[in-house]
């Protein structure tokens, strides 16, 4: 996929049962840098705002420079607790950027329990 980090696409998004899926705006989360021989790349979840905030999630609000620049329709939610890997095949379009993946990866690193260290 020639997506980066942050990149925010319109992709076939998998329900919990994986079964069903559901076209959303999803943000790529994986660096770039790691590659495997599977054109697959892994991707948080943006959602309107019917759930609740919290930690693990990042609010975009409407009429925003970060929701104008992600390419958003709606007040959002970046959802770094429902994670997925997701094919080339389900990926339609790229919409945007996403200029506040600071906020994304703290999210993130709760939901994964990562300490970020100093590289030695």
């Amino acid at each position: 996929m020639p997506y980066k980090r942050g990149d925010v696409l319109l992709a076939l998004y998998p329900y919990t049962d994986l079964i069903r899926f559901k076209k959303r705006p999803v943000i790529v989360v994986q660096d770039e840098a790691v590659t495997t021989e599977f054109d697959q790349q892994v991707v948080a979840q943006i959602t309107s705002k019917d759930l609740q905030a919290g930690p693990t999630r990042v609010e975009v609000d409407k009429n925003t420079d970060d929701w104008r620049q992600m390419g958003l329709v709606s007040d959002s939610l970046i959802v770094t607790d429902k994670l997925a890997t997701v094919d080339a095949v389900a990926v339609d379009k790229a919409i945007g950027t996403c200029p506040c993946m600071d906020k994304v990866d703290t999210a993130l690193s709760l939901t994964l329990k990562l300490s970020v260290r100093d590289a030695e």
